[in-house]
């Protein structure tokens, strides 16, 4: 089962919190300039979720998860859970 929006907009508004000014990121964050800030936002309840916005999210998301290197059909609860299997496909996370 795929991951549902509302876990698809905290994962996003996690990642945007605790990775916006890594390095590693940097790529990743200047192409999802839009669905990143968007997932937090609506997260945070300072802007509605919109069919329009949710395109930017699930593109987001979808992009996340190629990243990392997994299914897009997986489902997730948390981008703690994401980063801790994604050691499994080679992916690593350097907290230097």
């Amino acid at each position: 089962m795929a991951t549902k929006i509302k876990q698809k907009i905290f994962i996003l508004s996690e990642l945007w919190q605790e990775y916006k000014g890594d390095s590693d990121w940097s790529d990743f964050f200047d192409y999802n300039d839009i669905g990143l800030p968007m997932a937090f936002m609506i997260d945070q309840k300072l802007v509605k979720e919109t069919n329009a916005g949710n395109k930017f999210i699930n593109q987001t998301f979808e992009l996340l998860v190629e990243e990392l290197g997994f299914d897009e059909d997986l489902e997730w609860d948390s981008l703690e859970q994401m980063i801790d299997d994604s050691s499994k496909t080679g992916w690593e996370n350097d907290e230097d």
